[in-house]
């Protein structure tokens, strides 16, 4: 009777809410109205994303959720019941089983960006973990904004005091002083260089909250390193955001030309302004080239991959790889959808998710820096034959499945 009940559920997909949360709203109207009584077993995961044709990690958040507001009760090894009114009403709060996923704005888990990909990697991961823990995003502005947030402040207030948080990013930084206040249990995903420049929000929270680092001056290493192997001596690279003298792209850059012996020049190193237009980046492109008719190129963002494939061999003529080596920053499912699919150097977010989960779980709050390196995902772009390679540790989406949006 309970499947019967739940296989009627009118699920919409295209909602700017997430489909877990609009599931769990509709299973909370069952149980309210009535249809849906006290001691009632739920359907198991796989059997109601079967029936409701969504994912089933979809439906295990729709259950946090339900167990988070006392409906539900997950019995270990029984299965998920409708608690009854009394315990309802009763039931010891669960909100130190919450973790508190800061985002940029309310839609941002379901964008395509480079950034949005990462965030729901690593939330794939942490649900990977055994445990009882609920995974809450917290989007800290109303709107999209530049490089600072405009901070929603009656959303973050909701954060309780001692809660734990995640955060993502420096990008964060102007709330810092009031998670502080609030004493919460904080991990935050950094790179090193940030460590190194001492920000103010830096030295706010060091020695106070736990760090995930990832190490992106030996991932460029590993990438100039793979391209020298194959041969290539011209290695250019083009990033966004301009005048960041101390970036660990440019000092792996020039580390390993000195290490090797290779002449470096900086106008191998194009930085392009953050909002640059399509045109204005193709133009970059064209210069770098007659600059240093470099034989490889490392792009580090997601996001003007596209812009960049074409003007190698649509403006410029070049063949990938036998002219010119492309390779990117942080592997993303376009990659495959080139002529030539593009090799990627990444991190394993999924683990990073299960490394928070680990350290959010232990008995004592101490500390602590993760150390996260990078690996190399060969493709066609930067060697002949290398065919279409996915390692479903830098992209599970596609290992769950071929829609990343389903990754609520």
């Amino acid at each position: 009777m309970t499947l019967l009940v739940l296989k009627k559920l009118n699920i919409k997909k295209n909602l700017k809410m997430p489909v877990y949360q609009h599931l769990a709203e509709q299973i909370t109207k069952e149980i309210k109205s009535g249809k849906l009584n006290a001691g009632d077993k739920l359907p198991t995961e796989h059997c109601l994303a079967k029936e409701l044709g969504i994912n089933r990690l979809t439906v295990r958040k729709s259950y946090q959720t339900l167990e988070y507001n006392n409906l539900v009760e997950r019995r270990r090894g029984m299965g998920t019941f409708i608690l009854k009114p009394s315990i309802n009403n009763n039931h010891v709060s669960n909100h130190n089983k919450t973790i508190y996923v800061l985002i940029p704005h309310p839609v941002h888990i379901t964008l395509q960006l480079q950034s949005s990909l990462l965030i729901r990697r690593i939330i794939y991961g942490a649900s990977m973990e055994k445990g009882d823990n609920l995974i809450q995003t917290v989007p800290v502005s109303k709107r999209f904004t530049g490089r600072s947030p405009n901070v929603d402040w009656n959303i973050i207030r909701q954060i309780p005091e001692k809660a734990r948080v995640f955060v993502s990013s420096m990008w964060f930084g102007s709330i810092f002083p009031f998670l502080l206040e609030r004493d919460v249990q904080a991990i935050l995903m950094n790179d090193q260089y940030i460590n190194d420049m001492q920000t103010k929000e830096y030295e706010l929270i060091k020695g106070k909250w736990n760090i995930i680092t990832r190490d992106r001056l030996s991932a460029m290493e590993q990438a100039v390193l793979y391209l020298y192997n194959q041969g290539r001596r011209k290695i250019a690279t083009i990033k966004k955001y301009k005048n960041e003298t101390n970036h660990p792209f440019k000092k792996a850059m020039i580390s390993v030309h000195e290490e090797y012996s290779i002449n470096y020049s900086n106008d191998q190193y194009c930085e392009i302004g953050e909002n640059s237009s399509q045109t204005h980046i193709e133009n970059e492109i064209v210069e770098l080239w007659n600059k240093t008719k470099f034989d490889s190129l490392i792009v580090c963002s997601v996001n003007f991959i596209k812009t960049v494939y074409n003007t190698l061999t649509k403006k410029l003529g070049l063949k990938i790889p036998e002219d010119v080596a492309l390779m990117s920053f942080y592997d993303n499912p376009v990659y495959l959808d080139f002529e030539s699919p593009i090799t990627a150097i990444d991190f394993p977010s999924t683990n990073i998710g299960r490394e928070i989960i680990k350290i959010f779980d232990r008995k004592s709050v101490i500390s602590s820096e993760s150390i996260f390196q990078a690996t190399i995902i060969e493709r066609e772009s930067t060697r002949k034959g290398a065919g279409a390679y996915i390692n479903h540790t830098f992209m599970p989406e596609i290992s769950v499945n071929n829609n990343i949006i389903n990754m609520d």
